[in-house]
């Protein structure tokens, strides 16, 4: 294969990153947008007010994703969030991905992990467990000290 062969791959494939870069940053903002319309409002129908995190998500995930199941416990949602195609892993937030800090992930100094969707600024939009809720009572700051002793995943969204 000839170098300039090889420069018009990389050429290729660099735009293809760009291009699927692009299309999953749209996706998150597009979710964003549309869980601060449900800023406010009780989401958690199932789930107790004070456990409503996932279901919460769940449901902002579903006015996006009408198939996406309602799920209300935050190690499902990790499940669930890794199987589907659609969901990437990623290692940073990112404004308009979800952060999770499952349950049962941690060194037991808190007996319930917490979910919720990164906004501008650092701000979490989540369940408020002392409301039931969804509301920014949260920001990465305080999610770091709260859920120390937990690990912290997140996903974002792609099309």
């Amino acid at each position: 294969m000839t170098v300039e062969k090889l420069k018009k791959i990389i050429e290729y494939l660099q735009r293809k990153v760009l291009y699927y870069l692009g299309l999953q940053e749209e996706a998150r903002l597009e979710l964003l947008e549309k869980a601060k319309k449900l800023l406010g409002k009780d989401l958690s129908s199932i789930a107790p007010n004070s456990l409503g995190c996932a279901e919460t998500i769940s449901r902002v995930i579903h006015e996006d994703e009408p198939l996406f199941p309602i799920i209300t416990g935050t190690a499902t949602l990790l499940t669930v969030l890794r199987s589907k195609p659609n969901w990437i892993e990623i290692s940073t937030p990112e404004i308009g991905s979800i952060i999770i800090s499952p349950t049962g992930y941690g060194k037991n100094r808190l007996a319930h992990g917490h979910c919720g969707l990164i906004g501008e600024k650092g701000i979490i939009y989540s369940n408020n467990s002392n409301t039931g809720l969804f509301d920014d009572h949260l920001t990465l700051d305080s999610w770091k000290v709260i859920f120390k002793d937990f690990p912290t995943f997140y996903f974002s969204q792609r099309k």
